[in-house]
């Protein structure tokens, strides 16, 4: 014979957390990934400046006389132009997002409060 014992049952107390809703967390990641991406845009402000060292060597063959050796040293730099732009369309633009993100967690988070308050009463 199988017996099943449930332990008894719990009502939730009145001091919910609304911090682990999934709603809220969701809010916060989306506002933590929109600041990011304006960091990102900033970060993109000034294009990338690389550099290095090049060699290389060649040896030809002179037919009457003999061998003739070349080598050729040499630093590289690259400069993305022009430098005027800032890349302040997308800055905005990011920042814009943000700002909605913003607004749109504040509401979330008051709607998740609301319910609780509902459910609690």
């Amino acid at each position: 014979m199988i017996q099943f014992i449930l332990p008894e049952p719990v009502i939730p107390s009145n001091a919910t957390d609304p911090s682990r809703r999934p709603d809220p967390q969701g809010a916060k990641l989306d506002a933590l990934a929109a600041a990011q991406g304006v960091a990102l845009e900033q970060a993109r402000r000034y294009g990338d400046v690389e550099g290095g060292f090049f060699a290389a060597a060649e040896r030809t063959e002179d037919a009457p006389e003999s061998f003739e050796n070349e080598a050729l040293l040499g630093l590289r730099f690259k400069i993305a132009l022009p430098f005027w732009n800032k890349n302040e369309g997308a800055i905005q633009e990011a920042q814009a997002k943000q700002t909605r993100v913003l607004r749109s967690r504040e509401k979330r988070l008051q709607l998740a409060a609301a319910r609780l308050d509902s459910v609690d009463s």
